[in-house]
């Protein structure tokens, strides 16, 4: 119910499709879909792969968005301690993948790996939940710049992590990630609009000196110094 009411306070329209809770209802049908689909450019939708239904109500709406013009971005979770689901998630990484514009990836695994710490189920999904509302808010003001261009792959690994020190959480999403990445690409890492430039200098270069690869970097609108998403292209299997 928190993540719920704080999706509804994003500075974006915000739908809810599931069995249980939905601003969808199923008898209205894909047409009313594609209605409300029609006054956006770019839809992004979230869901968690490697269940039957989730995935089905994510294909219809990808579908339908692409069938209006919208471009889509899509989020997808990999579950961490369902090996079954797990296993059934990655495999369908591809398939996601040739459906949608972009796919960002967030592998739940590595939530409690950057925050050093042991947690509960609900609690990394709690903090999985937070770090997709903080993404879609950083992506959609993103969007409205030259978004596409700035994230040329079409499949990327992404996380959350937190720092005093920038560079430091920088450095903890990097070492955390599982998915392998493709550092012949572009990555992306989004920082605060406080940060300076010697600043983004300095992340830059000791990236470059972990990966061999130069990032971009892009500044969110919020102030927040501490707060990191860090975006690296999947490396194709």
């Amino acid at each position: 119910m928190a993540v719920r009411q704080s999706l509804l306070d994003l500075d974006v329209p915000v739908e809810f499709i599931s069995n249980a809770h939905s601003t969808f209802p199923s008898e209205d049908g894909e047409a009313v879909m594609r209605g409300r689909f029609r006054d956006f450019r770019v839809i992004i939708p979230f869901c968690i792969l490697g269940g039957d239904v989730g995935y089905s109500k994510m294909c219809t709406v990808i579908r339908n968005a692409k069938m209006v013009g919208c471009k889509v971005v899509t989020i997808a979770g990999i579950p961490f301690i369902e090996q079954d689901r797990r296993q059934r998630a990655l495999d369908s990484i591809s398939e996601v993948k040739a459906l949608t514009d972009r796919l960002l990836i967030i592998d739940m695994a590595v939530t409690p790996v950057i925050f050093k710490s042991e947690r509960t189920a609900d609690q990394v999904v709690r903090m999985v939940d937070y770090t997709v509302l903080y993404t879609v808010n950083a992506l959609a003001k993103a969007i409205e710049g030259p978004f596409f261009s700035i994230f040329e792959d079409e499949a990327y690994t992404f996380a959350y992590s937190t720092d005093t020190v920038a560079l430091n959480a920088v450095m903890s999403a990097l070492e955390a990630m599982i998915l392998k990445a493709d550092f012949s690409k572009k990555s992306v890492i989004m920082l605060s609009s406080h940060m300076t430039s010697g600043e983004c200098e300095i992340i830059s270069e000791e990236f470059v000196k972990s990966t061999g690869s130069m990032p971009e970097i892009i500044r969110r609108e919020d102030k927040d110094d501490s707060k990191v998403l860090v975006f690296l292209p999947i490396k194709d299997e």
